[in-house]
């Protein structure tokens, strides 16, 4: 009996995981505030580099979130 709670909790554990981790679309007032704030503040990187990375780790935590 006690392994059978055990497999359940293991189950209900993995399904939970898998709904959290369930990507969603990127809505269209997001893409334009990525391009709005790549153009204010990390226009000079270029695209996926790692300056445009670091560019954007350092202003994202002085950005405005919704």
């Amino acid at each position: 009996m006690k392994s059978f709670f055990v497999l359940l909790i293991g189950a209900t554990v993995l399904v939970c995981g898998q709904v959290a981790a369930a990507p969603r679309k990127i809505t269209e007032a997001e893409k334009q505030f990525c391009a709005d704030a790549y153009h204010k503040y990390c226009s000079e990187y270029g695209l996926e580099s790692a300056a445009l990375r670091n560019c954007k780790d350092g202003k994202g935590r002085s950005l405005p979130h919704d």
